[in-house]
């Protein structure tokens, strides 16, 4: 719900800009360049919307640059090719700031999820520590103090070496566990840089 009325209002917002600066547009006469360039304003309200919402609120400031432009061609201006070039540049601009937006909602989402992925293996590694790595622990704290009774039978010493061997080798399992599991977010995290430095 919050996040709904959220995207609204951020919608909201960029049409009222984009309304903003299609009127100050329209009120700027045509041989005072640089205008259509405000239409960019409307990109960074948006940035944290999906691909399709920046594209759309893109494509409509185009058409609302490309309208003034054709709505208000004078036939008797001196330097006619300086009002195509500033609406060129303003289009081009604007779907600049349209793309930096894309790739900068591509690459939050990237982080977030790299970000999910690291908190879940820390949350691994925590359960392998607390109950996996901890029983064979305290086995072998146990059974080193049990040793150090004086009335022990060699029955008695036969069966501790053989818990003893035997928390040992749970240990040995646990931590190849921990290790398999840190490496495999070390390799993640690899393959993901690798892939975003390729990608650029």
């Amino acid at each position: 719900m919050i996040t709904t009325v959220q995207n609204s209002r951020r919608l909201t917002l960029a049409g009222i800009c984009l309304l903003l600066v299609c009127i100050l547009d329209y009120l700027t006469p045509l041989h005072i360049g640089g205008i259509g360039i405000f239409y960019m304003a409307s990109i960074p309200i948006v940035m944290n919307e999906s691909k399709k919402t920046i594209i759309y609120i893109a494509a409509l400031a185009t058409v609302l640059i490309i309208s003034n432009y054709i709505y208000f061609y004078p036939a008797s201006f001196e330097s006619v090719w300086i009002l195509p070039i500033n609406r060129i540049i303003s289009v081009l601009g604007l779907w600049v700031a349209a793309i930096i937006g894309i790739n900068y909602k591509h690459l939050q989402n990237k982080l977030s999820n790299q970000r999910a992925a690291y908190t879940q293996t820390l949350n691994d590694v925590i359960f392998i520590n607390s109950h996996k790595v901890r029983n064979p622990v305290t086995n072998i704290v146990k059974i080193a103090e049990l040793m150090d009774d004086e009335h022990l039978t060699a029955q008695n010493i036969k069966e501790m070496v053989f818990y003893l061997r035997k928390s040992a080798e749970d240990l040995d399992i646990a931590t190849r566990e921990m290790t398999d599991t840190i490496c495999k977010e070390e390799n993640n995290h690899y393959i993901l840089s690798l892939s975003l430095y390729l990608r650029n």
